[in-house]
């Protein structure tokens, strides 16, 4: 409250100066219980997956820290009825962990029997407050079949830090980009297949009469080229053009014969 008052700033050079003030008000607070910065959460696994729900808080003065369960089976867990007592699991102990030791609490290998109201009691001289984490352990039987492919110990490390619906969100967009991928092999396969079918007419026919001798050995990148040097053009009066053998988007198809002796 000692640094309540008016506090002045001056700003002076060779032509002037400005000052301008400010006023700071304290106001006291009233010390209070602790307060959550963790948001209770409804968590579902399964079965031999692990899980941590957070506590985090901010309290006036030295909390203590206690976990508690209240559990309940799978069966009655949306029936009203009656509520098991709390059991407890671990408090703070200053001298055997940490502060944020005890603001998480990890379960491991979960069971059914996990199932419950997992509830974090902070407590101090003004007060205490709760923070509830609801769980549900499903049957390792109701994964979803990608994930009961996957080897348990790799499933369970996976399973603590991803959710199961982005697990096959990513197996989906694997098999996507896989299968495009195989698509795209069979594409190309077949694209290069047809066109070593046309260089190999192409060069059936221009060859028949004499008119060029082309390449008729090797690759399509040792082939291609042998089509535009200048040795395979000829004048159009060596060109004698025939009847029409089809029609299409792109124009018409006639078939033509290069003089003979050239």
């Amino acid at each position: 409250m000692s640094e309540a008052g008016m506090y002045i700033c001056v700003i002076e050079n060779s032509l002037g100066k400005i000052s301008r003030s400010f006023q700071l008000i304290i106001q006291g607070r009233n010390l209070d219980r602790p307060v959550f910065i963790s948001k209770s959460t409804n968590v579902t696994r399964y079965e031999s997956d692990n899980v941590t729900f957070e506590c985090l808080f901010y309290s006036d003065s030295s909390p203590f820290v206690q976990w508690f369960v209240q559990r309940k089976s799978i069966k009655n867990i949306h029936k009203n009825e009656q509520q098991n007592e709390l059991e407890f699991l671990k408090e703070y102990n200053p001298h055997t962990m940490s502060e944020d030791e005890v603001k998480l609490l990890t379960i491991k290998r979960l069971q059914q029997n996990d199932t419950g109201v997992y509830l974090c009691r902070v407590l101090n001289e003004y007060g205490f407050n709760d923070l509830i984490h609801q769980l549900t352990v499903l049957p390792d039987s109701e994964r979803p079949l990608l994930l009961q492919n996957i080897s348990s110990n790799r499933r369970h490390y996976i399973s603590s830090r991803l959710s199961d619906e982005l697990i096959i969100l990513i197996g989906c967009i694997i098999g996507i980009l896989l299968f495009a991928f195989i698509f795209f092999l069979i594409y190309h396969f077949r694209n290069e297949k047809s066109l070593q079918q046309t260089l190999l007419a192409t060069r059936i026919l221009a060859t028949r009469d004499n008119c060029h001798r082309f390449q008729t050995e090797g690759t399509i990148s040792t082939i291609i080229p042998s089509y535009y040097d200048d040795q395979s053009e000829f004048s159009r009066e060596n060109l004698a053009v025939g009847h029409l053998i089809g029609k299409g988007a792109f124009g018409f198809v006639l078939i033509s014969r290069c003089s003979k002796g050239y």
